[in-house]
């Protein structure tokens, strides 16, 4: 029997210098898909302009299912390299499935994909599949997205026992790994490139749901995921701060594309409260005991007003941009 075919796009931007636990994560992340068991599918690095060497670094391992796309210009979000490297893999290869897959997760089930896909085929209403993904100390990071004002992963911070290794359809999974049906993007359309950081899942995934599709999480397949390493937890405080501002312009335009105006109200006020506190520790569970002040109030404050006034103009430019 076939085995239906899947490209895995993997967005990147110099990960072969982002170093964790002694080692490149472009590199741990490319040895790790090699124990996936499953055959029919191609690894393509959409690379964002780095400027390392991850190009070099992806060619030395001279596997005939891996290449490497690099953009010409740098892109200014992920949903544009994302859909980069989604259109060069549909014209290049034309797959059953893309997998949306970040450069910062570890295999460790070698039937991981085939389970994926086992899935997804059991139902051709089904547009996306996501899995289980943990923090490196275990606990849960993801098992599926409840999409509100709020868009959060269901489970976060828990432990796991278990407790969500089920199969079921829910509201949104995470673009950090997910399987999603060719039709899909003939349908739905891609990834809509106002969202600089986050939340273009979000809005993909409801898209989705309005487009007939079904989204179902598997929770037999669980996969590692670093979470932030190379934004939001970085030790680059650049990094960190580009990735604070990228995130409320996205969190706001998110506001304006999918919610009436009361819902935005109340996702401006959820979205001010980032400025003044955050959580303890980025696999902390999701509790008033968990809560911290952040440093640099006022600048939090004033950066994310300005990235509210910035989706409020991109919105009113292009309010129908990936319907």
């Amino acid at each position: 029997m076939r085995e239906p075919s899947v490209a895995i796009v993997i967005p990147n931007h110099n990960s072969a210098t982002i170093i964790y636990k002694g080692r490149p994560i472009l590199r741990s992340c490319i040895e790790s898909l090699g124990k996936t068991a499953y055959k029919n599918y191609k690894i393509i690095i959409a690379d964002n302009n780095s400027t390392d060497n991850s190009r070099e670094m992806v060619r030395s391992f001279r596997h005939a299912n891996l290449a490497i796309k690099k953009t010409k210009e740098r892109f200014g979000g992920i949903a544009r390299t994302n859909n980069f490297g989604i259109r060069y893999a549909l014209r290049k290869y034309r797959p059953d499935y893309i997998l949306m897959y970040n450069t910062d997760m570890l295999v460790e089930d070698r039937q991981w994909l085939s389970k994926l896909v086992d899935t997804a085929e059991s139902d051709r209403r089904i547009g996306m599949v996501g899995c289980k993904l943990l923090f490196p100390n275990g606990r849960i990071q993801h098992a599926g997205v409840k999409i509100g004002i709020d868009p959060h992963n269901r489970g976060w911070g828990e432990m796991d026992h278990g407790q969500y290794d089920t199969v079921e359809d829910v509201e949104g999974i995470t673009g950090a790994l997910a399987l999603i049906r060719n039709d899909v993007f003939k349908k739905v359309g891609f990834f809509d490139e106002n969202f600089y950081n986050g939340m273009d899942d979000a809005d993909f995934c409801i898209r989705v749901h309005k487009n007939g599709f079904r989204i179902v999480y598997d929770g037999k397949v669980s996969i590692i995921h670093f979470e932030g390493f190379a934004s939001t937890n970085s030790p680059n405080p650049k990094m960190r701060d580009d990735t604070f501002y990228g995130y409320q312009v996205s969190y706001a335009y998110f506001a304006y594309k999918d919610f009436g105006p009361m819902k935005r109200c109340a996702v401006m006020l959820e979205q001010l409260s980032r400025c003044f506190f955050e959580w303890k520790g980025s696999s902390a569970s999701r509790s008033v005991f968990n809560v911290k002040l952040r440093d640099r109030k006022l600048w939090r404050l004033k950066v994310s007003l300005k990235a509210i006034a910035h989706s409020h103009t991109a919105y009113k430019q292009h309010p129908n941009t990936g319907q």
